[in-house]
């Protein structure tokens, strides 16, 4: 489901045992709630560290973001910024998630393969000797 970007706000920095209904305890004095969504890993399921919040109105998700400093989650600090986008589908985030996890472990093999062919263990390539010139 399409978020409202003009109306969702992007909490980051959230503790892994955040659950949701401790953002709409966070956010709810400022306005009405529509939604509130914490992203989880799709391998492990624990939270990835941020979440959103949906308002019906945007003048409530203003006023959240305007009090931005003073909201606690879980009596600690959080990054709260207006959302951008919309939100990704969990098949999306696999293929992401994947996508990173092979540059990362093909990135190490690349680095490993340069560093053995640089290496001066490594023997230099087989050459034939060069051809006496002919004298004249």
């Amino acid at each position: 489901m399409p978020r409202d970007c003009t109306c969702s706000l992007h909490v980051s920095r959230i503790g892994k045992g955040v659950k949701s209904a401790d953002l709409r305890d966070a956010f709810e004095k400022y306005g009405k709630i529509k939604d509130v969504y914490i992203p989880l890993d799709y391998y492990t399921k624990d939270s990835r560290g941020f979440g959103y919040v949906e308002f019906y109105e945007r003048e409530d998700a203003e006023a959240a973001y305007d009090r931005r400093r003073d909201i606690l989650i879980r009596r600690k600090p959080a990054t709260i910024e207006f959302a951008r986008g919309q939100r990704k589908t969990s098949r999306e985030m696999r293929v992401n998630e994947r996508y990173v996890d092979a540059v990362v472990g093909f990135g190490w093999y690349l680095g490993l393969l340069e560093w053995i062919l640089q290496s001066a263990a490594w023997p230099a390539p087989f050459t034939e000797p060069a051809a006496p010139a002919p004298q004249p």
